[in-house]
């Protein structure tokens, strides 16, 4: 099975870039792929997955937030190689270029006939970059509600029993190291609505799930507790600097938000000092509206960029980009 990851997303802080959870130890070699909308990166990347697949190798996909449906990233880790797409928002460029790190420019695939649309593709750029100013706006607004429960929550939980429960459940015996922490996200806003990647923990052996307002202060212990482990944090797709999901790679146990079937539970309620205030959950229920406001906005978004990709894909060359899948290919072999 191939595990799936979003490397950014649409958050109330903006576009949030974790892209160095890809590989977080770097990789063996690296193609950033360069080149507008519509050239056909997400195409290369899919065949290329698709081509380690059939060879037996494990690969892992990670997901645009913008159109989950397209790639982002592949990284195969087997061969300890990853593509990434280095265009906006997320621009990358080589750390060692020529060495490990290599550019392929999918946009010299464009024919320069392309300049007599720039009337038609300015609007849809300028609608493309509206429309997700407006929906951060939206997010923004949630998380800031979020953030004043999170806030309230500071106050209402016994932090030492939480901290007992965490030892109780992943005992950790000596440490004299600071393990590795690789960041991503399984959940994102999507212009499909919240979409999330729960495979992998469902696979998993041992799970428990994390209930009630309390669970980001007990997913915080738990990272502070734990970080003498390789862990894996995944982020709250609103609040990027609320933690969502845990693994320990040395425990190989599962702290998440998810509900799975046969998982344990833990209820934060059990830590509960005080009562919740009653405008706890006022503030839950107009998050998911302005999450709702922004997705209506993502579909616009969306839309902007099929039409711009429809422009490109008119004056592309795809033999050239074909050309390039081949040779990407043939240097692994």
């Amino acid at each position: 099975m191939n595990y799936q990851y979003f490397p950014a997303g649409n958050t109330g802080m903006g576009f949030f870039n974790l892209f160095d959870g890809i590989a977080p130890m770097g990789a063996r070699k690296t193609i950033i792929l360069k080149g507008g909308p519509g050239v056909g990166k997400n195409t290369l990347m899919r065949k290329y997955a698709e081509n380690a697949e059939n060879k037996g190798k494990r690969v892992e996909l990670f997901r645009c937030s913008g159109d989950p449906d397209s790639l982002d990233a592949v990284r195969v880790l087997g061969d300890d190689t990853v593509i990434v797409d280095g265009t906006a928002p997320h621009i990358i460029d080589p750390v060692f270029p020529g060495v490990t790190d290599g550019i392929v420019n999918l946009g010299v695939y464009i024919n320069k006939e392309i300049k007599s649309e720039k009337k038609i593709l300015e609007p849809m750029f300028e609608s493309n970059k509206y429309q997700y100013t407006l929906a951060y706006a939206y997010l923004a607004t949630a998380m800031s509600l979020k953030k004043s429960n999170i806030s309230t929550a500071l106050d209402m939980y016994d932090r030492k029993k939480m901290r007992r429960t965490v030892r109780d459940i992943a005992p950790m015996g000596a440490v004299e190291k600071v393990g590795s922490v690789r960041k991503l996200f399984l959940d994102a806003i999507t212009y499909k609505g919240k979409i999330s990647f729960d495979a992998r923990v469902r696979a998993a052996n041992e799970v428990y799930t994390v209930k009630g307002l309390g669970k980001y202060l007990f997913f915080n212990e738990a990272k502070e507790l734990l970080s003498g482990n390789n862990l894996e944090i995944f982020y709250d797709p609103v609040c990027p600097n609320l933690i969502r999901h845990i693994y320990v790679k040395e425990l190989n146990i599962w702290f998440t938000s998810f509900d799975v079937d046969g998982a344990d539970t833990v209820r934060t309620e059990n830590f509960q000092k005080y009562r919740e205030p009653d405008y706890v959950e006022f503030n839950k229920a107009q998050t998911e509206i302005l999450v709702q406001k922004a997705v209506s906005h993502l579909k616009l978004c969306k839309k902007a960029h099929d039409d711009i990709e429809e422009v490109y894909k008119k004056y592309m060359d795809f033999e050239g980009v074909d050309r390039e899948y081949e040779k990407l290919v043939n240097e692994e072999e």
